[in-house]
């Protein structure tokens, strides 16, 4: 028996340890372009931008979607800023009137 750590291994133990923290663990093939359930146009669109912008809308529900999408999405995208960052952006009160004001 080997111990060589592969790459299915790795695959495994994370979306075991990603389903521990209560995601939901779908197959690719199930969310594949031109499935019936696909999230995606193409393999080259990395994010699910429909399930980031349902989440980001579940975490801030007093911002605006345009609020959101102008002040976030483009920082997230390039890196500038990571999920828990944008999360805690999102929630704090300073923030939040902020990402309101840019939607109006």
């Amino acid at each position: 028996m080997s111990d060589a750590v592969t790459e299915s291994v790795v695959e495994q133990c994370s979306l075991d340890w990603l389903g521990g923290l209560g995601y939901q663990i779908l197959s690719g093939l199930t969310i594949a372009p031109g499935e019936s359930a696909a999230e995606r146009s193409d393999y080259k669109q990395v994010f699910l931008f429909d399930r980031l912008q349902t989440k980001l809308e579940d975490l801030s529900p007093k911002i605006p979607l345009e609020g959101l999408q102008g002040a976030l999405l483009p920082k997230l995208l390039s890196g500038e800023l990571r999920l828990p960052a944008a999360t805690a952006a999102a929630t704090s009160s300073a923030s939040a009137r902020a990402l309101a004001s840019t939607a109006a």
